[in-house]
């Protein structure tokens, strides 16, 4: 890469990639924004400082009247150009955002290029369920195709790729929409949203955005989004393992004071899992377990639903579960949603509108809720104080779901408006800093409704919505949950743990009878166990179109899955991992069998396991349904329907 910049102003003029000898814009003149106004350039002092470190250049900006200085730093890697834009004195607390005024950071002809970009549109304020949320949409397409945008659209993700030769994208460590993107005709051009420098009474740390012009980095012949999506994905950071692995779920225990599922039924299903997994580690949410069941109590979670069973049995249950069961039990808890009827309630916290009334949000089955603005809980210390009441009362350790939980509770405050940013920064992030430093993991219903990044912050998320087709740029990042019920073939090709909520009494009929194991069983070996085998793995190829997908990860897997749930094979050379509903998965010293329906078939081995003596156990069943084979490179296995086998070596 070659980068030219501007005489006078701080920015690139000029990108030139040399390889494939394209040619770049970098910004116009259009001046910078402080707090969204226009300041003209001859209100700052511009100097360059030649570092001395080899491509790397620094300009330092200088507003006389409001005696803000800044900084501008550029460094050239490889494929990578880097900006740092740093506020290094505010003495007046002057700059609250600095914008780039609608112009591109980047620009340039797209002929016969394609883009692949997230487009986030608000819903209506005063809709039904808007009150700050957006709904996404994935767009691939040739730029040629792309109805021509008349201004920029917000986009947290978005890269331009020219035929066989380029892909350019883009990242930012802020986490709200932090681009636009312009698609007009065979031209691109991606800005840069306003940058938040003070959110509240707290500085935010500097913007930092990378400049991507990317080859084929994968292999598969052609740079593509796939190579954008695996950069976005290297430069994320790993999660907590308290998830990674396990097989996780909910238990639905109930609500209005009806029980669907108790204590003691809940540890049946813990221990018939552990059977039919062999002891497979578990994290189990029980849903309901507080005040008359599900959505009853909030904002307060300090008190056992007795239709359940005692605190001392669920203390009890999370004692043997740990102990003997190799499993986390952990709850569903909502921060965001209070009802004026219930313990706890506060005006104080609640979201206010534009006329200074509290917000209200939707009705449930208690009447209707409102929001918590999460910057007024956590500036008024109330939501530890309920979190430290609910730790006293139940047994909170590892992991933990925080349903519903959004930085898009906006307030309009005698203070100043409190937003996304504010809500992020001062609310959500101070909560989960909290529950981190007692060793809590947090997983989240959603993130396909405010525009936000959550990878870094939280692990897993239960329903995955939007981002579904953006598999690739997430994975092994964030653990994903699925959102079809039943889960079906599309969703597990993809890869997904479970979500959907296990309940022992459905329909009048218990566990068994209502088919509600059946559906457990097969949602663990047909997904979470296929899910953990592509998490052991980098994913490097991810092509999806209508009909369905293909993916390729590091050690030479290959699944192709059709999006009507008609097919779905999972290869690595000759070993054959999955087959619609069959499965033969290895997992350590192990293999995990499972068929939905029976299946007699040969299965290639995977090399550790070829010409060896194999012990093959039928889970769940007694110890004696176990034997003993001498095999050659294939094993020839009888599956019963739904009767897992574990296989290991003698």
């Amino acid at each position: 890469m070659e980068v030219e910049f501007h005489p006078s102003l701080p920015f690139p003029a000029t990108y030139r990639h040399k390889a494939s000898g394209l040619t770049f814009s970098g910004p116009d003149d259009r001046p910078l924004t402080i707090d969204g106004k226009e300041v003209p350039w001859t209100d700052w002092d511009v100097s360059l400082d030649s570092s001395s470190q080899p491509r790397v250049i620094v300009y330092h900006l200088y507003h006389r009247r409001l005696e803000c200085a800044l900084t501008l730093t550029y460094e050239l890697d490889t494929w990578e150009l880097s900006l740092r834009l740093a506020v290094v004195a505010d003495p007046k607390s002057a700059v609250r955002s600095i914008g780039f005024n609608q112009t591109s950071l980047i620009q340039g002809k797209a002929t016969n290029g394609r883009v692949w970009r997230e487009i986030w549109k608000q819903k209506p304020w005063d809709s039904q369920y808007g009150r700050g949320l957006w709904s996404p949409t994935l767009q691939d397409s040739l730029c040629s195709k792309v109805n021509p945008d008349q201004s920029g659209l917000p986009t947290s993700y978005c890269c331009v790729t020219l035929p066989k030769k380029l892909a350019v994208g883009v990242l930012s460590n802020q986490r709200y929409l932090p681009f636009t993107s312009r698609i007009a005709g065979d031209e691109f051009h991606i800005g840069l949203s306003d940058y938040t420098f003070r959110a509240r009474k707290l500085c935010l740390p500097p913007l930092e955005v990378r400049i991507a012009f990317l080859p084929d980095t994968n292999g598969d012949g052609t740079a593509d989004a796939s190579d954008y999506q695996l950069w976005v994905n290297r430069k994320f950071p790993q999660p907590w393992p308290n998830h990674r692995g396990r097989i996780w779920n909910k238990i639905y225990c109930g609500d209005r004071g009806q029980a669907v599922t108790t204590f003691a039924q809940a540890e049946q299903i813990i221990e018939r899992i552990h059977r039919f997994t062999d002891g497979l580690p578990q994290v189990m949410y029980l849903v309901g377990w507080q005040y008359e069941g599900h959505d009853s109590g909030y904002p307060s979670i300090d008190t056992v639903n007795p239709h359940l069973g005692t605190r001392e049995e669920l203390w009890n249950l999370h004692r043997r579960a740990k102990e003997e069961l190799n499993t986390v039990v952990s709850y569903h808890i909502n921060l965001d949603d209070s009802y004026p009827q219930h313990p706890g309630w506060d005006e104080s916290v609640i979201c206010r509108d534009r006329d200074g009334k509290l917000m209200t949000w939707e009705p449930f089955s208690d009447g209707m809720s409102y929001h918590i603005n999460h910057t007024k809980d956590v500036q008024s210390g109330k939501v530890f104080q309920k979190l430290e009441a609910m730790m006293r009362e139940v047994p909170v350790e590892g992991a933990l779901h925080v349903d519903a939980f959004r930085n898009m509770n906006w307030s309009w405050e005698p203070d100043g408006f409190i937003g996304p940013v504010e809500e992020l920064e001062c609310g959500i992030k101070p909560i989960l800093e909290y529950l981190k430093q007692r060793g809590v993991d947090v997983t989240i219903e959603s993130i396909d409704s405010g525009g936000t990044e959550w990878c870094g912050l939280i692990s897993g998320i239960l329903h995955i919505g939007g981002p579904r087709d953006l598999v690739q740029l997430r994975h092994g990042k964030m653990i994903y949950g699925g959102r079809s019920y039943p889960p079906n073939l599309w969703e597990w090709g993809l890869g997904s743990a479970l979500n959907y909520d296990t309940i022992w009494l459905r329909d009048g009929k218990d566990f068994d009878a209502s088919g509600a194991w059946h559906e457990l069983l097969d949602g663990i070996y047909l997904g979470a166990l296929l899910y953990h085998y592509y998490l052991e793995r980098e994913m490097t190829v991810a092509h999806l179109d209508a009909k369905g997908a293909y993916l390729r990860f590091s050690d030479g897997t290959e699944t192709t899955v059709h999006r009507d749930n008609s097919h779905l094979l999972v290869k690595r050379d000759k070993l054959v991992i999955a087959d619609n509903f069959d499965r033969f998965i290895p997992r350590g010293d192990s293999i995990y069998a499972y068929s939905r329906d029976g299946s007699t078939r040969s299965w290639p081995l995977p090399s550790a396991f070829a010409n060896r003596k194999l012990s093959i156990k039928r889970l769940g069943l007694d110890v004696s349904a176990t034997v003993t084979v001498d095999v050659g490179t294939m094993l020839d296995l009888k599956l019963d329907p739904r009767v897992p086998v574990r296989i290991t070596i003698v």
